[in-house]
């Protein structure tokens, strides 16, 4: 299956990465985008074991990987992933159409 992020997706991973490495430092940083990219590959190869967020989104799924909430979309034989949001963060606030496009 491959796998695309959106517009967002990267820009929140550019935020994860921004403030990682100005808080923990390049080592930190690196171990921790490493720790997402790893649960998006557990993610493509087995998207139907993860929980469905419909009250989120419709057709929306979610995996936590440590503090983030990895959202995403199977789309045929891609895997969208939409939004990586602090699970802290409102999700719903941050899930929209939007979210959903390439």
């Amino acid at each position: 299956m491959t796998i695309k992020l959106s517009l967002l997706a990267l820009q929140n991973l550019q935020g994860i990465s921004n403030y990682t490495l100005k808080k923990w430092g390049e080592e930190q940083e690196e171990q921790y985008l490493n720790t997402i990219y790893d649960l998006f590959e557990e993610i493509s190869a087995a998207p139907e074991i993860w929980r469905f967020r419909h009250n989120l989104y419709p057709e929306c799924q979610s995996a936590l990987g440590q503090k983030h909430v990895i959202f995403f979309q199977q789309q045929g034989e891609t895997l969208l992933v939409a939004r990586v949001l602090h699970q802290q963060m409102d999700h719903k606030r941050h899930l929209t159409k939007k979210s959903f496009e390439e």
